[in-house]
């Protein structure tokens, strides 16, 4: 009795990690959400979890001694079930840029139905289903395990502590589909491997958000040095603009107050109004830039709107 205790105790203690794992990584989508795999790796944390209290000492039943067998016994097929496809769905969310699309949706859409029937069909139907989703599950592991093998290759870091844990999960899931059919007594090494593949998948989910926020970061950098570079150039040439700018009003004044020049009166007019146009636009850029780098000093007073709108 006391290593019954014991056992669930240790089974109670994986399951809790495995679902607390799961409600973290659904909150790491709640806060980026352009990221689907965290998504999917805490609803298949939240399954395996769930059916962690489902099987072995069957903690759960222990804990509410009133659930319906029938109930239990139908969450324990759809949690083993469910937890296919989704992790497939997680896997290619992280390689989604180095896989192709259609094995998944093929591998999906067999994999599915087995879901819906459990929803929906009785015990004595729905338990016929367990050859079919069995080699459906052995499948998806060699497919997952041989596109992990051909990430590795490439050379990816995080790849080669996929393919670890991946090579754990496969081995997991074939000691429970040996264990299901009593062909073989597994000890307490399942549920360690399964949460050591867990951790692993966590590891490179951290990985990739800590290497996300630094590029991010970087980014950012490079932004505020071009942001900074842009007001420095447009500071300078503003500043070479109103030099000859200047001389050219102050030419086309002085053209104008000597006399003697009626016949062109309208072109030097014309070029006053545009040299002073463009000598305002560029004293406007200058105050831009001033006011971006809290340089200026505004000097808040009362004006009359009317004044303002009747020059305009």
């Amino acid at each position: 009795e006391r290593e019954r205790q014991v056992s669930q105790g240790y089974e109670a203690l994986l399951a809790g990690a495995m679902l607390l794992m799961g409600i973290y990584h659904l909150f790491l989508y709640a806060f980026r959400s352009s990221d689907k795999s965290p998504l999917h790796f805490g609803v298949f944390c939240l399954l395996i979890g769930l059916r962690s209290l489902l099987t072995g000492e069957r903690w759960l039943l222990s804990v509410l001694p009133d659930l319906p067998f029938w109930i239990s016994f139908r969450m324990e097929y759809l949690t083993g079930y469910a937890a296919v496809p989704v992790f497939l769905q997680f896997f290619h969310s992280l390689h989604r840029s180095e896989l192709a699309h259609w094995p998944r949706r093929l591998l999906s859409m067999a994999a599915w139905p087995a879901c819906i029937a459990v929803l929906v069909l009785p015990a004595s139907y729905y338990t016929r289903t367990l050859p079919y989703y069995q080699i459906i599950t052995l499948v998806v592991i060699i497919y997952i395990l041989s596109c992990s093998v051909f990430i590795a290759w490439k050379g990816s870091h995080e790849a080669r502590l996929g393919l670890l844990g991946t090579a754990l999960l496969a081995a997991c899931a074939v000691l429970d589909i040996l264990r299901g059919e009593h062909l073989l007594r597994t000890g307490m090494f399942l549920p360690i491997a399964l949460a050591a593949f867990l951790f692993l998948q966590s590891v490179i989910l951290a990985a990739r958000f800590a290497r996300s926020f630094f590029e991010s970061q970087s980014a950012a950098a490079r932004l505020t040095a071009m942001d900074r570079l842009k007001d420095d150039f447009l500071s300078g040439i503003s500043r070479e603009l109103r030099a000859p700018l200047h001389g050219i009003i102050g030419a086309v004044e002085q053209l104008l107050a000597t006399g003697g020049l009626e016949q062109q009166r309208g072109p030097l007019e014309t070029i006053r109004y545009r040299a002073r146009s463009l000598n305002s636009l560029v004293q406007d850029i200058l105050d831009s830039s001033r006011l971006r780098h809290n340089d200026i000093h505004l000097d808040q007073r009362p004006v009359s709107l009317h004044a303002a709108v009747s020059l305009v």
